[in-house]
């Protein structure tokens, strides 16, 4: 029993190396715990460990997709989507939540890979799971609901399918209501919805109302980096790109500027903690100072930041060539594009 108590310590401790940004302590404690929780369902099975070894599982496969390592974070969440199945045959109403958020997991997963279909297929199941709960603790599992809302509407903007907008501020409106009895809880979820509407915004051309969403998100995400830095700096990065795209696009190339080097200092920072994770915010960062550059004139600048770029690209590419071919094919033709321009051939 004391085994199974030190599972449970560790997997704890692995959470908050995860929040801490300490990914290797991380995947240390999670692997410890789920070693000393199979010899646990080895000496005693019982649903309670196989269910502890699930979101172990899950653990590892949110710490795995954090590091951009795709191909294993598929790994784990299908091992714990295994053990779940078997648990919910013989109890389904005690393990509905598990499956579901397992499922959650997944298709996000499959939206970054972009197995579209997939995923949407996963987040149906998830979806109609957390409605069904909902409807029964409302209080309870109004938080799933809202996440499983959000991930469809990321899931319907790749798609670009008109649903992305109701989804998205369906999910607003029960965070919103979440946050009159627990505002610190919720308010980042808050904020990662804004910021989903205003990239939704920016990709149907209305780029004053994605300056709205952004400039709310950016708000709220400063405030929260300020309290959290380690937790949230990420997020306001996020935030100050995609308003940078938006100030290009409006032509406000200064503001535009200002805010991809912010967001660039941001990810360096945190790359230095993290490379994996960090190494392709900082070459997309590169390729749109690079841009700007090239626009100016400031041509040895533009150079220089496109083939910081691609080396890093080309880094990435060892892991996994699939999911970077493109960055460097449009990485290497902007440098091409750029010598010609230069050199007038």
């Amino acid at each position: 029993m004391y085994l199974l108590d030190v599972a449970e310590t560790l997997i704890n401790l692995g959470n908050l190396d995860q929040a801490q940004n300490r990914p290797t302590e991380a995947r240390r404690a999670y692997d410890e715990a789920r070693n000393d929780l199979r010899q646990v369902a080895q000496q005693n099975p019982s649903d309670r460990v196989s269910l502890d070894i699930a979101m172990t599982e899950v653990d590892l496969g949110n710490l795995e997709q954090m590091q951009n390592h795709l191909e294993e974070a598929r790994g784990h969440y299908q091992k714990s989507a295994d053990i779940l199945v078997e648990l919910v045959q013989h109890s389904p109403d005690l393990y509905l939540r598990d499956e579901a958020h397992i499922l959650n997991n997944l298709a996000r997963l499959e939206t970054a890979e972009n197995q579209l279909n997939q995923a949407r297929q996963h987040l149906g199941t998830a979806l109609e799971a957390f409605r069904q709960l909902a409807q029964q603790n409302r209080d309870k599992y109004l938080p799933d609901l809202a996440l499983a809302l959000n991930n469809l509407g990321n899931l319907d903007l790749a798609q670009m399918r008109p649903e992305a907008r109701e989804h998205y501020e369906e999910a607003l409106d029960d965070l919103r209501e979440l946050e009159q009895k627990d505002v610190d809880t919720y308010l980042p979820d808050e904020a990662r919805t804004l910021n989903n509407l205003g990239l939704l915004d920016a990709a149907q051309g209305r780029m004053d109302e994605a300056r709205k969403h952004f400039e709310a998100a950016l708000k709220i995400r400063d405030q929260l980096a300020q309290q959290n830095p380690d937790a949230y700096l990420e997020d306001k990065a996020n935030t100050l790109r995609n308003l940078g795209m938006v100030n290009v696009d409006q032509k406000q190339i200064n503001e535009g500027r200002e805010h991809f080097e912010q967001a660039l200092d941001i990810y360096r920072k945190r790359m230095g903690q993290n490379r994996d994770r960090y190494l392709p915010y900082v070459a997309k960062t590169l390729c749109d100072l690079a841009a700007l550059d090239a626009l100016q004139n400031q041509t040895e600048h533009a150079r220089a930041r496109y083939q910081e770029a691609l080396g890093m690209y080309n880094e990435l590419s060892v892991h996994d060539p699939g999911q970077y071919s493109v960055d460097i094919m449009r990485t290497a033709l902007a440098l091409a594009m750029l010598q010609r321009n230069a050199t007038g051939k």
